[in-house]
């Protein structure tokens, strides 16, 4: 499937239910679910930070398997699978996807090797711009393989069909948002939360005694670029250096169909809301990403709107 990024009209993207390379079957469902029902929760959990609020549930298993849980429809799981399949992006294996307990269960490959957090102190410069260099090479084969998507036009992550889901990311609602039937209603619920942005901030000011500071013709949501295929959270922490010399990108949970902006937008806000990144990797964001710094700016002043749930 890979070999059609190159052709002028590209082919659509569609899992085939009969295909073991797209519908991985490695062991039975019944095995699957005695896994999943003896799972100690608080043991062999990765990524676990006693000083975070969030940890996500994904737990290693054996030597070379890892176990993810989410919520609703398994759209990380087939993103994987199309990216793994369609471009040369290293990305964990999907070996099972499986509905238990009213939430979607992934076994995937586990990438040995550290994160590019635990690995960015000790690596030379010329490594550094190499991590750099695939980022943007990563990026840029996410980006062209978005017309082979399952209705392209429509935002938010993709799951195989043509409906429409609800989006998950930084810069929406914590419970998600949507789903949007098109780009403009994606703009438009955009454009409501600046709405109440501004009268938000003029609330606070008022009860200051300040003048506002902001105004609604100061905010515009950008729909003039394409919407295109984002990871939505690519950070250190989602950066693996495996011990087989390749650099992985994992952790597709944000990812699906959203403006050019949204995946510099996402790399900018770890530093607001993880704590700052290494200068020089947001120094090379925009490298990677491209310049997106109005757009990034305009979702940072709505940001107490994006709190609100209505």
């Amino acid at each position: 499937m890979g070999s059609y990024l190159s052709h002028t009209t590209p082919r659509r993207v569609v899992v085939d239910v009969q295909d073991p390379e797209l519908n991985p079957n490695e062991f039975p469902d019944d095995e699957a679910f005695s896994i999943i029902d003896s799972l100690n929760y608080s043991k062999n959990r990765l990524g676990y930070n006693p000083g975070e609020y969030f940890h996500a549930p994904v737990w290693h298993i054996s030597p070379n398997t890892v176990l993810k849980r989410t919520q609703s429809w398994p759209c990380e799981t087939y993103t994987m699978m199309v990216v793994a399949s369609s471009t040369s992006i290293p990305v964990p294996k999907v070996r099972k996807c499986v509905f238990r307990k009213g939430d979607v269960w992934t076994f995937m490959e586990y990438v040995d090797g550290p994160t590019l957090a635990e690995a960015w102190p000790t690596l030379s410069i010329w490594m550094k711009l190499w991590v750099a260099w695939k980022v943007r090479s990563y990026i840029s084969q996410l980006r062209r393989l978005t017309p082979s998507l399952p209705v392209p036009h429509i935002p938010g992550p993709k799951d195989g069909t043509e409906n429409p889901r609800r989006c998950e990311g930084h810069f929406f609602t914590d419970i998600g948002t949507g789903p949007f039937s098109s780009y403009d209603e994606l703009s438009a619920w955009y454009s409501k939360k600046a709405d109440l942005a501004v009268y938000l901030h003029c609330e606070r000011s008022a009860y200051l005694g300040e003048a506002p500071s902001l105004s609604r013709e100061k905010l515009h949501f950008d729909d003039s670029v394409p919407l295109v295929l984002t990871h939505g959270d690519i950070s250190l922490r989602n950066l693996i250096l495996g011990k087989d010399g390749r650099l992985w990108l994992i952790d597709w949970g944000f990812s699906g169909v959203y403006p050019q902006w949204l995946e510099y937008a996402s790399m900018m806000a770890h530093s607001y809301k993880r704590g700052p990144e290494p200068k020089l990797w947001f120094w090379l964001t925009p490298f990677m990403a491209g310049w997106y710094n109005p757009q990034f700016l305009y979702l940072r002043s709505i940001g107490a709107a994006l709190m609100s749930y209505n």
